[in-house]
Formats: C-alpha cells, structure tokens, sequence
C-alpha cells in the first residue's frame, strides 16, 4: 500500500467532468460558493456532501462524492480557489477552527 492508493492522488481526473464541474462553479451565486468552500475546508466530508446536494438540487447534476473529491483536489492543486471571498466571520471560524485542530494534533502538554 502507497501513500497514492489512500489519498488517490494517483488516480485520472475525468478532464470532461471537471469542465462541467468548473462550469457549474461559475454559475454559483459567490456568497454560496464561500459558504461551502468554507464548510469544506473545516469538514472535507460533510463539505462534499453539501455540494453533491446543491449541485443535484440546483442544477439536476448527480456527481458521486469520489468526483467531487477528485475535482475539488484538482481545482485546489491549481490554485482555482484563491478568489473565494470569505467574510469577517467566515475567516474567523476558519482560522479558530485551524488552530483547535493543530492543538490537538501537536497532543498538548
């Protein structure tokens, strides 16, 4: 087992689902956009589940959640997310959520 068989790094990117996916991405209201790259980062699990639901109820298109995933991790790989405009408030709850999570990786003394 290689570190490529857990993330699936290694895996094809389906380049016409991706197209579609980025097409769909375009048509987002940014405000949403935010809300769930946001949801995304502080939960990759539930964040992909909410777009997998907007995406089907919004636009009728049914991505499995590996897609998304594999679109997502495409898209972030070449720095596609850096126009997001999170708010005050958003920006808060990620960085605090951030730093939770490196106290509790670092183990606390």
């Amino acid at each position: 087992v290689t570190a490529d068989d857990i993330t699936g790094f290694d895996r094809y990117v389906d380049q016409e689902g991706l197209v579609g996916f980025r097409q769909l991405r375009e048509e987002i209201d940014p405000a949403v956009e935010a809300e769930l790259y946001l949801e995304t980062m502080l939960d990759p699990e539930a964040g992909i589940k909410e777009i997998k639901k907007y995406v089907r109820k919004e636009h009728g298109v049914k991505y499995s959640t590996r897609e998304i995933g594999d679109y997502l991790s495409e898209m972030d790989s070449n720095g596609e997310f850096l126009d997001i405009e999170l708010d005050a408030i958003a920006i808060e709850t990620l960085f605090t959520n951030q730093g939770a999570n490196q106290g509790n990786v670092s183990g606390g003394s």
